[in-house]
């Protein structure tokens, strides 16, 4: 068996630079490459679609919001990407500095 983690090239996919994230029923895994997010079906073992985000710094980190319908994503520097779950759309992306979010 294959692990899927952090800083491990996947066919078909490439290098990925944040630990994958599982929907809450199994079925969906996002996985982040440099400035580019995949949303892998796992029961069709296929890419649902991949969003290339004009960022020039890699992202690192992503979540999906608690309803399952959105997912957020960003790097180090870079802004937060909300995106839609089932489509992959930007929906917003918020570039305040963390001071001015809280």
């Amino acid at each position: 068996m294959t692990t899927i983690c952090e800083g491990k090239s996947l066919p078909g996919i490439g290098l990925v630079t944040a630990k994958p994230v599982i929907s809450a029923d199994g079925q969906v895994m996002l996985l982040v490459q440099g400035q580019s997010i995949t949303r892998y079906d796992i029961a069709k073992n296929q890419i649902s679609w991949r969003v290339q985000l004009g960022w020039p710094h890699p992202l690192y980190y992503v979540a999906l919001s608690p309803d399952g319908t959105r997912l957020a994503v960003c790097g180090a520097t870079a802004p937060i990407h909300i995106l839609d779950f089932s489509t992959g759309i930007l929906l917003q992306t918020l570039s305040k500095a963390k001071e001015q979010l809280e």
